[in-house]
């Protein structure tokens, strides 16, 4: 696929999104996912969002905000895909579980390491583009989640 495809696939997504406001349009394994965009989730991609398709070898670390409908495309499936397409780290928010999990050692099955990080603790990536430190303490978490560790 050239990034041209990327650019008119990403330009359709977007329609879709224009006619199901309040929906976050994805391709997963294929498919055409149309995931509610609830508060909590929202609330955590508050920055301006940069969707546009970038090669996968400019991209050093992919993030994903975890919605009761996304639990296992975002624990199984993109770990999986990012780590195949060699990009460096893969961050998992999951305002369910008030937890960050950050991986990294991409290989072709998935990221060799991961750690755990309890909302409330600042996270730090190393990257080859320097240090990024992520505070937690005010990032949301869905009241009604039953499964917080």
């Amino acid at each position: 696929m050239t990034v041209s495809d990327l650019d008119r696939l990403h330009s359709q997504l977007s329609k879709l999104e224009d006619m199901f406001p309040g929906y976050l349009t994805e391709i997963v394994e294929g498919s055409i996912v149309l995931n509610p965009v609830r508060p909590f989730h929202g609330r955590t991609e508050a920055e301006a969002e940069n969707r546009s398709a970038y090669p996968f070898d400019l991209i050093e670390l992919v993030a994903e905000v975890v919605s009761p409908e996304s639990v296992r495309r975002d624990y199984e499936v993109k770990p999986r895909w990012y780590a195949s397409r060699g990009i460096a780290n893969y961050l998992i928010l999951d305002p369910l579980k008030g937890h960050c999990v950050t991986m990294w050692n991409p290989g072709a099955d998935g990221y060799r390491g991961h750690d755990i990080i309890p909302y409330g603790t600042d996270l730090t990536v190393d990257s080859p583009l320097g240090e990024l430190t992520i505070a937690t303490a005010g990032l949301p978490t869905d009241p009604k989640a039953r499964d917080r560790s």
